[in-house]
């Protein structure tokens, strides 16, 4: 009998050096659901250092025709236990599987329903990241 290749997915890892480096975000859902975005919302980009997160917040630029950013503050950030702390925000669940970040957390969405806000990146090569980078707003 032939048996099929097993593949063997990479693990789930909590550690807070995994966060470090540049994602994208691929999937947002709300208790499941797929959350609507605005136009050039799904390139946004989080850069994690091993205390700080930077996030490149897109949107429509009329003039030049395309998605562009503009690049947030550098925001202190402490992980432990599978958990993202920022001062004065939702504390996040997270773990990194290969080359996806997971965040999680419970919130209230606009019509004030409580419920789970998913969010899955992927990792950025340096040379995607590059790419993105030129998109910064002049």
């Amino acid at each position: 009998a032939l048996r099929a290749m097993e593949y063997k997915a990479p693990e789930k890892t909590t550690d807070p050096k995994a966060l470090i480096g540049a994602w994208q975000i691929e999937k947002a859902t709300f208790n499941g659901q797929p959350i609507e975005k605005e136009p050039c919302e799904d390139k946004q980009v989080d850069i994690y250092t091993a205390n700080t997160v930077t996030n490149y917040d897109f949107g429509f630029n009329s003039n030049t025709n395309r998605c562009e950013f503009e690049k947030g503050r550098a925001v202190p950030y402490t992980a432990s236990n599978g958990m993202i702390i920022k001062k004065d925000d939702t504390p996040e669940n997270f773990f990194v599987r290969g080359n996806r970040l997971v965040i999680s957390f419970i919130d209230k969405d606009d019509d004030d329903n409580q419920g789970t806000y998913e969010y899955t990146f992927k990792k950025l090569t340096e040379a995607e990241l590059a790419e993105i980078n030129k998109l910064e707003k002049k």
